[in-house]
């Protein structure tokens, strides 16, 4: 019985997948066993070790790429009955055509009142709709196809060559065929479907477990014909995938879940338009050295959910427009730095579930830092919105300039290289440093803890607004009256405004303490929910008040300190008379 098993070979067992990875004997048991690695580790039991011993390795990985499953492999007696399998024209006859394709059987006449008439129902539509030769999209995923025979057997290799010639002879017309997910093993049986279909353009075979062995890498399948070609979760080597693109004028290939993570060494194919790396093991685009020489004409990559933490590159893809970089790990905006070298024409991007997108502010950053981007996870850029994200960058670079010493700009300069880009589209921001180089407190110090306060009231005369009842002949002109103090940041709202009351000589509990912050945040509201607007507006208008506003925060009584919201050396203080 265990002669009818070989390494490679693909079963279903109560139509859960499988393929057998060992024949033999288990020590500590009696008999023979079948090793098999099932399709859905969950199914499983062990790796395919038993008391200690390894038998068989397996193919399937967990879910952080850390190792084989732990839970994929399986032992069953050879005795135990496996699904039957299917030819692919059985596959097809059986989904698509009914029993009666030619229409000779069920023509029985029909007598209604004495009279005959002939059958026009259900039955005679269904023969005009199983016409196999009016598919142009066939799905057979899931249905146990074995090849172009149900099974292997001795005479195998001659009814194999016939069926072949049968399934020619149809003349069938498919374009589009889904063979996902079946007991296929061998690249000849794929060979022999492609050949009988000359019209086909689109082949899926994704998780299908295919025997490779070195006589048959070289010249495994003619793709000449096929444009779109799908091989998601087949474990192939990357030797083989290079020989099957080689010899293809594909414009589509997926290669997601195939553990891979090793370059790209083939030969040049200039047709590859589309490339899908999805769920595999690169770290780094460095991992994919090779890539862009191999497809100089690719323009859509993805490498979504890789544990890929790093854009860093010594190539370009020049040709990339659209990029898919989500559910990765790329940690910060600084991860982003080289995509514009990396990626020069990169004009779409899709970032969503990775750590970059969970900072504030993460698209603006994303739109601001990538000049050629006009889509960002799906949603268009309009002009509005890239001026808006581009001063909401600009001003925090400001922000990050003035909290460092000015010796150490081009540390930071060094992480936006479209600084004097925007500078000259924008205007440069405000750069208030809080402190000379120095002069610099050493942390710890009382110094270190003190806020240097500029207070401003602006009225009428400066003064208690009770005054002003006996002086409505004088002039009311608003005048500003500006007081510096030096506070530690320690001080009590309070506190606070009894300083500022014998300060300005006014009462402490009748005034308003506004922090003026010095950032400006879009208003929202205006020009939509995108902060969308005219896309023709005036170029002088792009940084309108109406549309920005100043950041300002009440310190507002309580038992808080004035470090609770200020933390910097200098802050603007704007007073008001409730």
């Amino acid at each position: 019985m265990a002669s009818e098993f070989y390494p490679g070979q693909r079963l279903s067992y109560s139509g859960a997948l499988c393929t057998v990875r060992y024949i033999g004997e288990v020590q500590g048991t009696k008999g023979q066993w079948i090793g098999v690695e099932w399709d859905d580790p969950a199914r499983g039991k062990h790796d395919g070790s038993h008391n200690g011993v390894k038998y068989f390795d397996c193919q399937i990985r967990n879910r952080d790429a850390s190792g084989p499953s732990p839970t994929a492999g399986s032992f069953i007696r050879p005795t135990r009955p496996s699904d039957e399998s299917y030819g692919f024209l059985d596959a097809l006859r059986r989904k698509y055509a009914s029993s009666d394709v030619d229409g000779s059987k069920g023509k029985e006449a029909i007598r209604i009142s004495g009279k005959t008439v002939e059958e026009v129902g259900f039955e005679k539509i269904n023969r005009q709709l199983a016409s196999l030769h009016e598919l142009r999209i066939v799905i057979l995923d899931g249905l146990r196809v074995h090849g172009i025979l149900p099974r292997r057997d001795i005479s195998y290799d001659e009814y194999w060559t016939r069926e072949v010639e049968n399934l020619e002879q149809l003349d069938l017309k498919i374009q589009e065929l889904d063979l996902s997910r079946n007991l296929i093993e061998d690249f000849r049986e794929v060979q022999g479907i492609v050949r009988a279909l000359k019209s086909l353009k689109v082949l899926k075979l994704n998780g299908n477990r295919f025997q490779i062995s070195p006589d048959n890498e070289d010249g495994l399948i003619d793709f000449r014909r096929v444009k779109e070609l799908c091989l998601d979760e087949t474990y192939l080597s990357m030797a083989t995938i290079e020989s099957l693109v080689q010899q293809s004028c594909l414009t589509s290939l997926s290669l997601a879940s195939n553990n891979l993570c090793t370059p790209f060494r083939g030969s040049e194919s200039l047709s590859l338009l589309y490339l899908n790396l999805a769920s595999n093991e690169y770290t780094a685009l460095a991992g994919l050295s090779g890539l862009p020489t191999t497809f100089p004409s690719l323009q859509t990559l993805s490498l979504r959910s890789n544990p890929l933490s790093s854009l860093a590159f010594d190539q370009a893809f020049t040709n990339v427009s659209t990029l898919d970089v989500s559910s990765t790990l790329l940690p910060s905006f600084h991860a982003l730095l080289p995509i514009q070298t990396s990626f020069p024409r990169l004009e779409s991007l899709l970032t969503t579930q990775t750590p970059l997108q969970s900072l504030p502010a993460s698209n603006l950053h994303t739109i601001a830092r990538i000049r050629t981007l006009t889509s960002l996870n799906h949603s268009r850029i309009s002009p509005q919105e890239r001026t808006n994200a581009e001063l909401y960058y600009l001003t925090s670079i400001g922000s990050e300039l003035s909290s460092v010493p000015e010796t150490s700009e081009s540390t930071i300069l060094h992480h936006h290289p479209r600084y004097p880009e925007l500078c000259s589209i924008h205007g440069a921001p405000t750069i208030k440093r809080q402190h000379a180089p120095s002069n610099e407190p050493k942390p710890g110090t009382l110094a270190a803890r003190l806020t240097n306060f500029t207070f401003y009231l602006q009225s009428l005369d400066a003064t208690d607004p009770l005054s002003l009842a006996n002086n409505r002949g004088v002039d009311q002109t608003p005048v500003t009256k500006r007081i510096e103090k030096r506070l530690p940041r320690t001080v009590g709202i309070y506190a606070l405004k009894g300083i500022v009351g014998r300060l300005f000589d006014l009462r402490p509990m009748g005034l308003r303490l506004v922090w003026e912050t010095g950032e400006w945040d879009p208003v929202p509201g205006l020009g939509g929910g995108d902060w969308g607007g005219s896309e023709d507006e005036d170029e002088n208008d792009k940084r309108d008040a109406s549309k920005w506003a100043q950041r300002e925060i009440e310190l507002v009584d309580g038992t808080r300190d004035v470090g609770f919201w200020i933390d910097g050396r200098e802050a603007t203080v704007r007073v008001e008379l409730r």
